[in-house]
């Protein structure tokens, strides 16, 4: 449904003499629209703004996040773990010489 829907917000608006942009969209919209769906959808309409795209078309899936990035994202996790731990310990410590 959402897909037909911004493509008829984005002709309601040419037919308007405005260009249908992102946030003109969403403001008309009747129902949130994932902002990845929403951009997509638009450079469809771009592209073909007669026929919206079938519900099938349309890609909801999140962006992959490649390997290499992950593999550079373990070793930071690992530290910010390891780091809060010993923050907990230094607050330990802390309030046992602040307490009376």
């Amino acid at each position: 449904m959402s897909c037909e829907e911004i493509f008829a917000i984005a002709n309601a608006l040419q037919a308007e003499g405005k260009t249908p942009t992102v946030a003109l969209i969403k403001h008309r919209l009747s129902a949130p629209v994932p902002l990845n769906q929403l951009i997509s959808t638009l450079q469809r309409w771009k592209q073909s703004p007669s026929s919206p795209p079938a519900a099938s078309e349309v890609d909801l899936s999140p962006p992959a996040v490649p390997e290499a990035w992950l593999a550079l994202l373990r070793p930071l996790e690992q530290e910010i773990r390891q780091l809060r731990g010993e923050l907990a310990e230094l607050k330990a410590q802390l309030q046992d010489k602040t307490a009376p």
